[in-house]
């Protein structure tokens, strides 16, 4: 775990974060349920550790649900436990149909995605620069794909204090033909 991301974790507004370094995936449910009074009813797994996933399935209370959007090869779990439970474990990779509202909520200024692009890469050279920073460099969050890359930036306020979004590395024109494609997306 980048203790960078755990802190990007808290900018994102998380009440609570847990260093899952070094610990078992019944330490984290330990800490979960303690946390909240005796577990969750429904548990995210983003990191694609085994320890994690573990984590998130024994702390759900009876009837509880696991969302699993981290990536790993193999997943194991007590089985026993999640049938006797009941317990859901529901696979996504969190992009299929949330496109429209994600949209929205960027276009409305209701959530800052700079707060997750941690770096921004040419499209010419997004295999080679993107998929290897990510790989060597556990600090990165998101790698934004770009036509050009100018100057960082995190978008600009409106009169009325909106922010307005423009990825990092965007230009103006980059973010207009974004909003364009965004409309489009929605009809």
């Amino acid at each position: 775990m980048s203790p960078d991301r755990l802190v990007a974790t808290a900018r994102l507004g998380a009440t609570e974060v847990i260093d899952a370094s070094g610990v078992s995936g019944g330490e984290i449910a330990s800490m979960i349920r303690a946390m909240t009074g005796g577990g969750v009813d429904v548990s995210f797994e983003a990191a694609g550790l085994q320890t994690t996933f573990e984590g998130a399935l024994q702390s759900l209370r009876k009837g509880g649900e696991t969302v699993m959007v981290g990536l790993m090869q193999q997943a194991g779990f007590d089985a026993f436990r999640a049938v006797n439970d009941e317990l859901s474990i529901r696979l996504s990779v969190g992009y299929r149909h949330v496109y429209p509202d994600l949209i929205r909520l960027v276009e409305t200024g209701a959530i800052d995605l700079s707060l997750i692009v941690t770096e921004t890469v040419l499209l010419e050279r997004a295999a080679v620069d993107g998929f290897d920073t990510l790989i060597r460099d556990k600090r990165q969050i998101k790698v934004l794909v770009a036509h050009r890359v100018a100057r960082r930036g995190r978008g600009k306020r409106k009169r009325d204090g909106r922010l307005i979004f423009r990825p990092s590395g965007l230009r103006e024109d980059d973010s207009r033909r974004l909003r364009c494609t965004a409309s489009r997306l929605r009809a």
